[in-house]
């Protein structure tokens, strides 16, 4: 148990003097303060806590029961014990509705006065052990309600990535068997590329940037197997670079091509990134299946546009990644249209949540 810390109030100088003696004869280790009136009292209780405070009733100006209702506002936790000389039963009981919690009659009976005392002290810890679990119970509620959500988030996170994961596996192995089909049509690349990177970047957590040399470039491509193109290649950055590091997007016309570059600047070392992750496109510049899905049906996905995914590294600004799309007047007819008259048409390509999150 703390050491006890006791508040007597009188305006009796002669009881202030000699009541403490016999309260730390009879308490261990207690520690009495004592004031001279109530307004003393209510100073005194701004600054310390105590366990217990043992009062007069009748004192001039502010008297014990005005310093009661006082208590019970500043430290309702605290016992009130007041001292009475008076046995006034309607004072004695409108005093334990304004949450008196003892009263000691004058002549003082010294052991009567110190087993309440010891009660009341009793009484003012516990409150205060309850008051102290009641926080915990709370602040650990409040820890368990953050774990459930984050668990949550976890776990939609996890279903939406297998479920993603499904689509790719089920995606390339259209590919394969030449039974993926694709609907080209004309559409402006710059326009394409600022709605992707809008959707993705709301609480993706990476700095994204967007400038073109255009301001508009016509391309006949499947428009949502491109958004897919892009959408993976910018879950490939956002996975292989430090989170927040900041991540430039560029469109440019070359030639006869469209050139779509992702370049992360790492502020750590990119040797220790991709390399790791995809060491075959590191050594090659090729995009093997087993590079990761995403990217691997990305360069699937762009072969069939007659396009291609180029990386390099710089070990000043990390990765760039390239999308690669000829210009109309070179699009392969063949592979764009061999697949357009079979089958029925997939689904609308639309970014699963736990990429644009």
């Amino acid at each position: 148990m703390d050491t006890p810390r006791i508040l007597l109030v009188d305006d009796d100088l002669s009881l202030l003097q000699a009541l403490p003696h016999v309260i730390a004869l009879q308490v261990h280790g207690v520690v009495v303060d004592t004031a001279a009136s109530a307004l003393a009292a209510l100073e005194q209780l701004q600054k310390q806590e105590y366990d217990a405070i043992v009062s007069d009733i009748k004192m001039p100006g502010m008297d014990g029961l005005e310093l009661l209702a006082q208590v019970q506002q500043l430290r309702p936790e605290v016992p009130t014990l007041l001292i009475t000389g008076h046995a006034d039963h309607t004072l004695l009981i409108q005093a334990l509705r304004a949450g008196a919690y003892d009263f000691i009659d004058k002549p003082i009976d010294r052991v009567a006065f110190v087993a309440s005392l010891h009660r009341a002290i009793h009484t003012c810890q516990l409150r205060r052990q309850v008051q102290e679990q009641q926080r915990a119970l709370v602040q650990h509620a409040h820890f368990l309600e953050q774990l459930v959500e984050k668990r949550t988030r976890e776990l939609l996170a996890a279903s939406e990535a297998t479920e993603l994961l499904v689509r790719e596996v089920l995606d390339i192995s259209c590919i394969e068997s030449e039974r993926l089909f694709f609907h080209p049509s004309r559409c402006d690349l710059v326009e394409l590329c600022q709605q992707v990177l809008h959707a993705y970047t709301v609480g993706a957590g990476l700095a994204l940037s967007f400038s073109s040399t255009e301001q508009s470039l016509e391309v006949e491509v499947d428009r949502d197997r491109i958004s897919q193109v892009l959408i993976n290649l910018l879950f490939t950055v956002r996975k292989c670079s430090s989170r927040g590091s900041p991540v430039a997007i560029m469109l440019q016309h070359v030639g006869d091509e469209a050139i779509v570059t992702l370049t992360e600047r790492a502020e750590s070392g990119p040797e220790q990134t991709i390399p790791q992750i995809f060491p075959q496109v590191y050594s090659s510049g090729e995009v093997p299946a087993q590079a990761g899905l995403g990217l691997y049906l990305a360069q699937k996905l762009l072969e069939h546009h007659g396009g291609r995914i180029q990386m390099q590294q710089d070990t000043q600004t990390g990765w760039t990644f390239s999308l690669i799309l000829p210009m109309p007047a070179r699009a392969s007819a063949e592979a764009l249209g061999e697949s357009r008259h079979t089958g029925k048409h997939p689904a609308p390509f639309h970014p699963p949540q736990w990429l644009i999150s």
